[in-house]
């Protein structure tokens, strides 16, 4: 488990946008948030990525846990280049390999094979080549090419990129933060059809969690192994695939529908026996109607009626 929500409200004013949510996440899930606008989708992305505080609830993240978040609009430098972007993500790589260049730059000096300069380069260096140090520039070329730039792209100025472009590129920087959690809302936006097939692969392969936010049905179905259904500011978690998610939906709100309309008939009922132990007049039916009163106004503020 890397999170856990527990019991989480939130409201903007007057307006309940959350109510009593609770949710898992573990560390392989990938899992799509479904609801119509405004259900609180994002609120509740921004309360997982820390940067919204709930109203009431706790919050429990994995200590050192790294989270990748689409941020919107773009934050980088227009001066600089995708690819140079693209490169800050690995500047702790970048600044390890200086200095394991460096350090090779002393071996010549070294006559006793027991040197500890040696094993140090040695483990620093199977260190780095198990990160993937030698594959960042490869990697930042296959993804620029994944998400639809051009060669001639990558080294001018993003400012110069349109509007779609620079979604993209941020798209881009976020897939390859090497988090532990990545938080995407609407990723698909902005992408063509050969870049949805390769952010599908990629998130499909991805060995960590991924929780999104998207409305494009067929994405969701072929990525998402969990669906996550927020409602009236309620969450109900569907471990399955989108299409099987649909039909359990419709189950469970025709459930709803039949449970309300039972218990509407029940409060008409137990109204009806109010009335008529009121009417007897005796001490002991007064006393009865008056319990049932309560119970009718139990009854009616638990009474919740489904969304259409």
């Amino acid at each position: 488990m890397i999170i856990q929500v527990s019991k989480v409200n939130k409201s903007y004013i007057d307006k309940e946008v959350l109510k009593d949510i609770s949710l898992v996440l573990e560390k392989d899930d990938i899992a799509c948030l479904v609801g119509v606008n405004g259900s609180g989708k994002t609120t509740r992305l921004e309360i997982l990525r820390g940067t919204l505080l709930p109203d009431s609830g706790t919050v429990w993240k994995r200590p050192n846990l790294k989270i990748g978040y689409l941020t919107q609009p773009p934050d980088f430098d227009f001066e600089k280049t995708p690819r140079e972007i693209l490169t800050e993500v690995f500047s702790d790589l970048i600044e390890e390999e200086k200095e394991i260049h460096a350090l090779a730059e002393t071996l010549g000096e070294i006559d006793d094979e027991n040197d500890p300069r040696l094993h140090e380069y040695t483990e620093r260096l199977e260190a780095f080549e198990e990160k993937g140090g030698y594959e960042y520039p490869s990697r930042i070329r296959g993804m620029l090419a994944g998400l639809g730039f051009r060669e001639e792209e990558i080294d001018h100025p993003s400012g110069m990129l349109s509007g779609g472009q620079k979604s993209r590129l941020l798209l881009a920087r976020t897939l390859l933060e090497d988090a532990d959690l990545l938080l995407l809302d609407e990723p698909t936006n902005h992408l063509d059809l050969s870049s949805v097939r390769f952010l599908e692969d990629y998130l499909m392969n991805f060995p960590r969690a991924v929780l999104f936010v998207s409305h494009d049905r067929a994405f969701i179905d072929r990525v998402a192994t969990k669906i996550f259904h927020l409602e009236s500011h309620e969450l109900t978690r569907y471990a399955m695939r989108y299409t099987k998610y649909v039909k359990e939906r419709k189950k469970d709100e025709r459930n709803k529908i039949e449970k309300y309309l039972s218990d509407q008939k029940e409060i008409e009922r137990q109204e009806e026996i109010v009335r008529r132990f009121s009417n007897y007049g005796r001490e002991r039916y007064i006393k009865q109607a008056r319990s049932r009163a309560k119970l009718v106004e139990r009854m009616k503020a638990d009474l919740s009626k489904p969304v259409a």
